[in-house]
């Protein structure tokens, strides 16, 4: 597929995910890519975008990055306006999404020895109160009006991809890296001390020293949650010589994974980059900052130091990243043969 014009629109959903990938190919067809849908509410935020700003109203593909109600919960409900036929909903053609069920075997999760309970219990993380976002979609998939695949880096059987349509590729996880975290989805994590700030300068435009710097960052540590490490890592590629980088909530070791793979060497000097879990100081070090060297990069979040590493901007303005944030400005809008929105300015830059 060759693409004539695109933009991806990175809507303000504060400490959530929600980004659309909109492009039309050389013949003008129209696509429409939703990667994570924010919490439960930001569901109809997204429906209201793509009815007030495309021309078409139909989701392509949807991209669960990972089982956090943050990422998964918009899609929730646009899936179970789709189930009620809600009037003017937005239907979801297909889905990328693990299926944390088919990864469980006996022996995995202690106590458990019955088939069924075990993978009700592996499905629980996608609970939003009494809702299930499998329940829902099992009943979509079975009335044949969705398709759904699992994203993995090697697809082991035809349930499971790695591309759609020659423009988004699959990097991570793998099978066997998900399968790994896939028992610790519900065990209670080792919580630090303050939460994802961090001790940082009260001045947020502060330039530092290199070495300083870097050092804060390398020694913050990795992100220990299952469910980020098990973050969808893909590519958007709208020509050979553009490579957008989507990352979910991905931790240092989901990506220090790809080292042994050519894909790893593929995402050197990328143009965009969505920076992951809303810019927190432990989900990227100054190696991968200056391996990915990004152009822009986008954070999706609510405020400094409420996930937003100061440091962690500090560096990727060191690597001379444009750096761009939802809670300076709002929704953002990247495009290439596209008109700005209506009632968007040019962003300012972090």
């Amino acid at each position: 597929m060759e693409i004539d014009k695109y933009e991806i629109d990175m809507l303000d959903v504060k400490n959530a995910d929600a980004i659309l990938i909109h492009f039309f190919d050389t013949s003008g067809n129209e696509y429409v890519v939703l990667v994570d849908g924010g919490n439960y509410g930001d569901g109809e935020t997204v429906a209201d975008f793509i009815k007030s700003n495309y021309t078409k109203k139909q989701i392509d593909l949807a991209i669960c990055t990972h089982c956090d109600k943050d990422h998964f919960g918009g899609i929730l409900a646009l899936l179970e306006q789709m189930r009620d036929n809600v009037k003017e909903h937005i239907p979801i053609k297909k889905i990328w999404i693990h299926d944390p069920a088919r990864h469980v075997e006996r022996g995995m999760i202690k106590w458990i020895t019955d088939k069924e309970e075990r993978e009700v219990k592996a499905r629980s993380v996608y609970d939003i109160g009494d809702k299930n976002l499998w329940e829902v979609l099992d009943e979509l998939i079975e009335d044949g009006r969705i398709e759904w695949a699992e994203p993995f880096s090697n697809p082991q059987d035809k349930s499971q991809e790695i591309e759609w349509n020659g423009v988004i590729s699959v990097v991570g996880p793998t099978v066997e890296y998900y399968t790994k975290f896939v028992p610790d989805f519900r065990n209670d994590l080792k919580k630090r001390k303050n939460g994802y700030s961090f001790d940082e300068p009260e001045d947020i435009g502060i330039e530092e020293p290199d070495e300083p710097l870097n050092r804060r960052i390398d020694e913050a540590g990795d992100d220990e949650s299952s469910h980020n490490r098990t973050s969808v890592i893909f590519v958007f590629k709208p020509n050979k010589d553009d490579v957008c980088l989507f990352t979910g909530d991905a931790s240092r070791d989901s990506f220090n994974k790809l080292r042994d793979k050519p894909l790893y060497d593929s995402l050197a000097n990328v143009r965009w980059l969505k920076v992951p879990h809303h810019g927190s100081i432990y989900n990227l070090d100054s190696t991968l900052i200056s391996h990915f060297s990004p152009r822009i990069a986008y954070i999706s979040t609510k405020e400094y130091n409420n996930y937003l590493s100061i440091s962690l901007k500090n560096a990727l303005k060191k690597v001379k990243a444009d750096v761009y944030a939802t809670c300076v400005g709002g929704s953002k809008q990247d495009r290439y043969n596209l008109p700005l929105h209506d009632g968007y300015v040019l962003a300012t830059k972090l």
